[in-house]
């Protein structure tokens, strides 16, 4: 049974685990590698978070079998982190770190809509 699980190699690469066991012990033993990077936005007096992380798992499955989403950007009120308003997922860690600068500077410039 395929679980649709990954982990990141030393080079950020996506590698497939077909084990559920190894992949939870493997996301136990690297939460380093979840957390892609974190910027704060201060916007029209409030606090915002731009969050990407590694997944572990595919979030596109089962429409995009190919090429799994795995990687995640979300923008969080820091009063309010359970608030989220703007959301894009990615395959690989360069699109995800890509991602991320594009959605600080959509943010910054006021094309996203946070409050």
């Amino acid at each position: 049974m395929s679980f649709h699980t990954y982990k990141l190699d030393e080079l950020k690469q996506v590698v497939p685990i077909e084990d559920l066991e190894e992949w939870i012990l493997e996301l136990q033993s690297a939460e380093e590698n979840w957390k892609i990077e974190d910027t704060i936005i201060e916007r029209n007096g409030k606090k915002w978070v731009v969050c990407t992380d590694f997944l572990g798992s595919d979030h596109g499955y089962p429409k995009n079998r190919e090429h799994p989403l795995i990687f995640e950007t979300m923008i969080f009120s820091e009063d309010d982190p359970a608030i989220h308003h703007s959301m894009m997922r990615y395959r690989t860690w360069r699109e995800a770190k890509a991602g991320h600068a594009q959605m600080v500077v959509r943010a910054l410039n006021g094309a996203l809509e946070i409050l």
